[in-house]
């Protein structure tokens, strides 16, 4: 499942990118990324947690945020966002093995504030996002931390209020009494409404 996501969300975006190249009647300047947006995606998660199982999971997610032009098409922005991670079983294989007990199932919560620095060219901009999330498990892990949220995508406008993202965003936080490492690395496409 894992290939076929990944796959699937590569060859979206190439046929994206053809696609909005085609669409373009007059040049997109830094300016039209500029202001307010709300955003939806979704995709794949990659959640480990240490002395447990990395495991495949689907991922939904929202934000919003605010972008400011600067000359040479450099973008500064800033946003909030929420990341829900569907549960899966991470019980470790050599428990599975050992015994036929209950699994070991976690989801997480991640919500916070990140920074955006991008760069415009044509009809996309390329950025990398860094700042702060909590980070809360669910199920069998019942706790949360506060820890780093950092990633890279690419946003293709398609006209002055709509453009479509591919993300790569990871968050982590050291959790419970022992300060165990939970992690998520997400894979999403997803879809921005200018305004």
């Amino acid at each position: 499942m894992k290939n076929f996501l990944l796959g699937t969300t590569a060859a979206s975006l190439l046929a994206l990118s053809g696609a909005v190249s085609a669409q373009q009647q007059q040049p997109i300047t830094v300016q039209d990324f500029e202001g307010w947006y709300a955003g939806a995606k979704t995709g794949l998660s990659r959640t480990s947690i240490d002395d447990a199982d990395s495991t495949d999971s689907w991922t939904v997610g929202l934000e919003l945020g605010h972008n400011w032009a600067f000359m040479h098409g450099w973008i500064v922005g800033a946003n909030v966002f929420y990341d829900y991670n569907a549960s899966e079983d991470h019980t470790p294989d050599f428990i599975d093995d050992a015994i036929n007990g209950d699994d070991f199932r976690v989801g997480t919560h991640a919500y916070g504030l990140s920074g955006k620095l991008g760069f415009v060219a044509g009809p996309a901009m390329y950025y990398g996002k860094l700042g702060a999330a909590r980070l809360e498990a669910r199920d069998d892990a019942d706790t949360s931390g506060e820890g780093l949220h950092a990633g890279l995508g690419v946003e293709f406008l398609l006209g002055p209020q709509w453009s479509l993202t591919g993300e790569w965003l990871y968050t982590e936080a050291d959790i419970g009494p022992l300060d165990q490492s939970l992690d998520n690395h997400n894979f999403t496409v997803g879809v921005n409404f200018h305004f």
